[in-house]
C-alpha cells in the first residue's frame, strides 16, 4: 500500500508500506512500519482512531507455490512484513486444495531488536534466525545460515534489502545448477571434527545428510558446477 503522510513538511511523497496482516472478519489490515525517518516517525505517532489516506492495493505479488512444495521465507530487516500475510494465504490454499506446504522462515537483521514480532511467525512455521552480530540466532548474514546445508527446499521466496535478495538468488540459482560442492565440503569438515571430538552419533547423523545430498546433486544436476557463463531461469518436464 502506499500512506499519504499529513502534518510534515518533510514527507512529499506517499511512503510504500508492506501488508502483514489481513483480518477479513473485522475489515482490517496491519502494517508493520519502520520508525526510521520523519514519514515513518509521523506515522508511527498517530493516536488510535485516527484518519489515514492509502492507495491499495499496489506492488508486485509472490507466485504461489505448487502442490506438496517445501517453502522457505526469507527476510531481511522491515523486508519480514509480507512474509507472514504470504505464509498464511499458502496455508489458506494447503487447505482448499488437499495440498501440504511445509512453510519455514529465515529472517535476518543487523541486531535482535530488528527482528520483531517473531512469535507470529512460529505460529505460522519454523523459523531460523541470523544477526550480523550474533546477539540472536547464528552470527552473519541469511544465506551463511547453515540451514542451507540439510534443508530440503523447493520453492525460496525472498523480501529485503535488494543486496540480500540479489544473494539470495545468486545462491538458489547455484543450489538449481546442482553447485553444492561448498556446502558438501562444509559438511565433511564438520563431521570430521564431531568424529575427532568422539562423537560419533553427531557425525553419523551430519554423514547421512552428506551422503543424501551428494546422491541428491548427482542425480539432479542440470548445468555442470563447472561453466560459469551460463544461468539457469526453470526446468520444465515434458511429462504427462
Amino acid at each position: 500500500v502506499n500512506v499519504r503522510v499529513d502534518g510534515c513538511d518533510k514527507a512529499y511523497l506517499r511512503r510504500p508500506i508492506s501488508i502483514h496482516v489481513v483480518d477479513y472478519q473485522n475489515n482490517t489490515i496491519d502494517l508493520l512500519i519502520q520508525e526510521k525517518h520523519e514519514g515513518t516517525t509521523k506515522l508511527c505517532a498517530l493516536p488510535v482512531g485516527a484518519t489515514v489516506n492509502v492507495v491499495l492495493p499496489l506492488g508486485n505479488g509472490f507466485t504461489m507455490p505448487e502442490k506438496d512444495d517445501n517453502v522457505l521465507l526469507v527476510g531481511g530487516g522491515i523486508g519480514i512484513a509480507p512474509l507472514l500475510y504470504f505464509s498464511r494465504k499458502i496455508q489458506s490454499i494447503t487447505l482448499c486444495k488437499d495440498a501440504i506446504h511445509r512453510v519455514s522462515f529465515l529472517l535476518g537483521g543487523r541486531t535482535q531488536s530488528d527482528l520483531m514480532l517473531l512469535d507470529r511467525f512460529r505460529n505460522e512455521g519454523d523459523v531460523f534466525i541470523t544477526t550480523n552480530d550474533g546477539s540472536m540466532g547464528e552470527k552473519g548474514f541469511v544465506t551463511e545460515h547453515s540451514l542451507w546445508k540439510t534443508m530440503k527446499i523447493n520453492k525460496i521466496y525472498a523480501c529485503g534489502p535488494m543486496p540480500m535478495m540479489k544473494a539470495v538468488a545468486k545462491l538458489a540459482r547455484e543450489i538449481l545448477k546442482g553447485n553444492t560442492r561448498q556446502i558438501l565440503r562444509d559438511m565433511r569438515a564438520e563431521m570430521e571434527l564431531l568424529a575427532s571430538e568422539l562423537r560419533f552419533e553427531e557425525a553419523e547423523e551430519v554423514k547421512q545428510k552428506y551422503v543424501a545430498l551428494d546422491t541428491f546433486v548427482s542425480k539432479s544436476e542440470v548445468v555442470s558446477h563447472t561453466i560459469n557463463d551460463v544461468d539457469v531461469f526453470s526446468i520444465t518436464n515434458d511429462e504427462k
